[in-house]
């Protein structure tokens, strides 16, 4: 049964790393026990002394964590991994030189289950060695190398540090088959507002390139080396300086000490350093250490300020920019109550008040961070400082309490409250629930139905209830077995959504997507069975 696709690199200090505690559980699961076995193999034949453990891993990030669930293979390259808690995990070989060809098994464990054929077929890792020098052919010494996938469509990609031994020379092994570049030196965005001296390398390609489009395209194949693949600083990066002061536009007085943060704009979207540098009593700053390209500079008002700045937009070429203004103003408010709804649990309420909660200025604004703000013993709130926009909301942190909806003057605001410059809004209603519910669910193949192990299944899960005109829903991730679970659900009634694709660049659906509907209550775990269709027929 396909359900991933790709390859993957081998993440051996994970396996190896020290114990860390899976994610937290209940004494029950603690308790209950289940075992996951398989085999690994190369060209069909077992692999002897392979570590193979279980790591846990954050849905929407590329963080994971090690566990102390782990085995070696035997002379036949089976292994077992027993006494393992109920939970979501990826099962992951330690081999430096080998990479999965299936991409990483992933698995939804209930409580004493017994997980078997969970396999993993590996193949010899292709290597990239070569030589990094400056400009006069003095080799690099523990210099970083930067091996990267040329196409987002490879889905493993190589993380292991690689640095440059005393002769300059580097060799990166275990990498997935597919296409790179290699590049070496310092992104010079990483020190923006800092007084680094200068002497740092620009991340340069080889063969000797500053600009990713024009540097030498690597294939690896499978077992491959590829050699002299040489890189050449230039010199040292040449940066330059923002200067400017800060002012309020109502009085033209300067603003002391007033934190700086920068924006960096780049191929695809911005990217916020946040406060780089204090402006002076003066209300003069100086950002260093700026790269060519073009910014955004703002102030960043402090907890509980009433005024808010605009972004200055400015591009670096190939001089410092002086005499830029930024200009700040009082801002809008806003301020209500937030309403726990579905539940009267006092340790709930308790909760609810050591949160915060947060608001995001929709619509593209530069230049603020979230503003949030405490919420009170009888639930009221106020935000100040806010630009002009739609303000949306979110509690911090995010779990077990979720925003629902969001009321103003007796009208529902699925997008946010909308703020006009200045305003003083009043009488706005945030709801939150408890989301403690959960779904649990597998998706299964039709007889007669073999999907290969390209296919790539999306899964679309939505509140029916919270669902706007254009709305998305939130991603989840099925297992290798067609396994899903979803937990922090709010009560309601749920769309989920599963799409099949075919090929990694597959844009258009292979088969039609199937849509259910479940309904979530408080505290519990719904279960639900999704069967995929058969493909349309080809015309």
């Amino acid at each position: 049964m396909g359900f991933s696709g790709g390859r993957t690199i081998l993440c051996i200090v994970l396996l190896v790393s020290p114990v860390v505690s899976a994610r937290s559980q209940t004494v029950a699961d603690k308790a209950a026990t289940s075992t996951i076995s398989g085999k690994v193999t190369v060209g069909g034949k077992g692999l002897q002394g392979v570590m193979v453990g279980l790591v846990i891993g954050d849905q929407h990030s590329s963080n994971l964590r090690p566990t102390r669930f782990k085995s070696i293979t035997d002379e036949n390259g089976n292994y077992q991994i027993t006494k393992v808690p109920a939970g979501t995990y990826a099962v992951m070989p330690a081999s430096p030189a080998y990479v999965a060809t299936e991409g990483r098994k992933s698995l939804i464990v209930g409580k004493n289950e017994t997980v078997e054929n969970v396999d993993i077929a590996l193949e010899l890792g292709g290597a990239i060695t070569g030589k990094v020098t400056d400009a006069d052919g003095n080799p690099m010494i523990e210099e970083m190398i930067y091996v990267s996938a040329v196409t987002t469509s490879q889905r493993a990609f190589y993380f292991r540090n690689i640095r440059t031994d005393d002769r300059g020379i580097y060799r990166a092994y275990g990498i997935p088959p597919g296409r790179y570049t290699v590049a070496a030196g310092s992104d010079t965005n990483s020190y923006i507002g800092s007084r680094r001296p200068g002497g740092a390398h620009q991340r340069t390609y080889h063969p000797s390139t500053i600009d990713p489009a024009a540097a030498t395209v690597i294939d690896v194949g499978d077992g491959s080396e590829a050699t002299n693949v040489d890189i050449t600083f230039a010199g040292p990066a040449r940066t330059f300086t923002a200067r400017g002061r800060i002012i309020d536009s109502d009085t033209n007085q300067p603003m002391p000490n007033a934190r700086v943060g920068v924006q960096i704009f780049m191929q695809y979207g911005t990217s916020a350093l946040g406060n780089v540098t204090e402006a002076t009593k003066d209300g003069e700053f100086k950002v260093e250490n700026l790269a060519p390209g073009k910014y955004a500079i703002y102030s960043e008002p402090p907890a509980n300020a009433d005024w808010h700045s605009e972004a200055v937009k400015f591009e670096i070429t190939d001089r410092d920019v002086d005499e830029l203004v930024i200009k700040t103003s009082r801002g809008a408010s806003v301020s209500g109550v937030v309403i726990l709804e579905g539940t009267d649990d006092a340790k709930v309420r308790a909760t609810l008040l050591a949160s915060r909660i947060v608001g995001q200025i929709l619509d593209g604004y530069l230049g603020q961070s979230e503003p949030s703000a405490s919420i009170n013993p009888n639930g009221t709130f106020r935000m100040s400082g806010l630009a002009a926009g739609r303000l949306a909301f979110r509690l911090d942190p995010r779990e077990p309490l979720r925003v629902i909806r969001v009321e103003r003057d007796g009208m529902v605001n699925p997008r946010g409250v909308d703020i006009k410059e200045r305003e003083q809004v009043t009488g706005v209603r945030v709801v939150v629930g408890q989301g403690n519910g959960a779904i649990r669910g597998e998706i299964r193949q039709p007889a007669g139905l073999e999907l290969p192990v390209t296919a790539r299944i999306q899964l679309i899960i939505r509140r029916t209830e919270d669902a706007v005109p254009g709305g998305y829903g939130t991603p989840v991730d099925p297992d290798s077995r067609g396994h899903f679970r979803v937990d922090g659900l709010l009560p309601g009634s749920y769309e989920i959504a599963v799409t099949v694709y075919i090929g990694a660049s597959a844009r258009q659906p292979s088969i039609p997507t199937t849509r259910q509907t479940v309904v979530v209550t408080s505290g519990a775990v719904t279960d639900v069975t999704i069967t995929l269709p058969m493909p349309k027929p080809a015309q």
